[in-house]
């Protein structure tokens, strides 16, 4: 299983990648791209910034998949 993970973490030239778009970790996550921005502004996920990119790290990605969120997005907006 941790092998097929480290497969689908590593981009066409076979380089496992640390840094992931917001496209790429919001498909990841399985979420849509807003609540990955909304995460993003409330701080829940760390980003870098290279440029005008927004890069998530690897290990954000982890954190975050591996933490209890009960649709902290609704509870906020009541």
């Amino acid at each position: 299983m941790a092998e097929r993970q480290q497969q689908q973490v590593k981009d066409m030239s076979g380089i496992e990648k640390f840094l992931f778009s917001k496209e790429e970790a919001a498909y990841s996550l399985a979420i849509s791209i807003r609540s990955l921005e909304y995460r993003i502004a409330n701080k829940e996920i760390n980003t870098r910034r290279i440029g005008s990119r927004v890069l998530i790290p690897r290990e954000e990605l982890r954190k975050f998949a591996a933490s209890n969120h009960y649709d902290s997005i609704t509870t906020k907006i009541q």
